[in-house]
C-alpha cells in the first residue's frame, strides 16, 4: 500500500473534488487541462457554457483571451502584415491553423487548493507554477488572411513535489482541502472487462469513502480506434466493484 499523506490542514468528510487530465510538459512537470473537468464528486459543480469547455465551478476560470491580450507582442485581433508572417511560421497543415504560445504568472487563486496526479508510475502531489497559453488562428483557403475565428486556451503547468520532476500522462484530482490518498494492488478477480489491461491499481481518497480504479491499457496497435500508444482510464468503485463505465480517459500519441 502506498499513502500520499495530508499536506496542510486535516481533510474532512465534506470535501468535494474533481478529476482532470494532464500531459507531460517538455520543460518538466505536466500541463493540466483545467478547462475540461472530467468528473466531479458534486455534478452541480460542473458548468458547460454555450461557448464550449466543461468547467469546475470551485476553481476560478482562467480568462485566456485577457491573458493573451496582456502578453502578446502582436496585434491579436487585427494583425499587421508583419504579424501575419510571424503567425504563418507556426502553420499546422492538419488543422489549417497556426498557434502562438506565451507564459504568464500563475493566478494566486489557483493555489488555493491541492493537486495530485494519478498515473502509471503512481500518485504524486503537484505544485502549480505558471500558466501556458495558446492563441490559435484559422487561415483562409489560400493562407493570405485569418479566417475570422481566433481561439484562446491553455494549461496550468505544475511540477511534481518531492524527488525529481518527471511525470507522464495522468489524471489530476483537485480539492480545496488536502487529501490523503491510499493506493492498493487491484484484486486479481477484476471483472472480465479489465482482463486485457496492462496494469491496474486501486486508490482511496482518505476518509471520504470514495475509491477508484486506474487502468493502463495496451497500445492500439491494430488501430481499432485511433492507433494510440498511451491509453488510460479511470473508473469508480460502486458497491465494491469497478464500474465498466469510464469517468475519465486518456488516449495519447495517436496516429489518426
Amino acid at each position: 500500500m502506498l499513502t500520499i499523506p495530508l499536506s496542510g490542514q486535516t481533510a474532512t468528510k465534506s470535501v468535494e473534488y474533481a478529476f482532470f487530465t494532464a500531459e507531460p510538459y517538455e520543460a518538466g512537470g505536466v500541463k493540466i487541462h483545467l478547462d475540461n473537468v472530467c468528473w466531479a464528486s458534486n455534478p452541480q459543480d460542473i458548468e458547460v457554457p454555450p461557448g464550449g469547455g466543461q468547467f469546475y465551478r470551485p476553481l476560478k476560470r482562467i480568462d485566456w483571451s485577457a491573458n493573451a491580450h496582456a502578453s502578446s507582442r502582436i496585434n491579436i485581433d487585427h494583425p499587421t502584415q508583419a504579424d501575419l508572417e510571424t503567425i504563418k511560421k507556426s502553420y499546422w497543415e492538419i488543422c489549417h491553423c497556426s498557434e502562438l504560445h506565451y507564459q504568464t504568472p500563475l493566478d494566486p487563486d489557483l493555489l488555493k487548493g491541492h493537486y495530485y496526479i494519478i498515473s502509471s508510475s503512481g500518485i504524486t502531489e503537484l505544485q502549480p507554477t505558471k500558466l501556458l497559453g495558446s492563441i490559435r488562428y484559422h487561415w483562409n483557403n489560400d493562407l493570405t488572411a485569418i479566417d475570422g475565428r481566433v481561439d484562446h486556451f491553455g494549461y496550468v503547468v505544475a511540477n511534481t513535489m518531492g524527488k525529481g520532476n518527471s511525470a507522464g500522462h495522468g489524471f489530476v484530482v483537485f480539492s480545496k482541502t488536502p487529501l490523503q490518498i491510499d493506493s492498493f494492488p487491484a484484486n486479481k478477480s477484476l471483472p472480465k472487462e479489465f482482463s486485457s489491461a496492462l496494469s491496474t491499481y486501486l486508490f482511496k481518497l482518505g476518509a471520504l469513502n470514495a475509491s477508484f480504479l486506474f487502468v493502463e491499457w495496451p497500445a492500439d496497435t491494430k488501430c481499432q480506434e485511433a492507433c494510440c500508444k498511451i491509453r488510460y482510464s479511470l473508473h469508480r468503485i460502486v458497491d465494491g466493484t469497478p464500474s465498466a463505465e469510464k469517468i475519465a480517459s486518456i488516449d495519447a500519441q495517436c496516429d489518426v
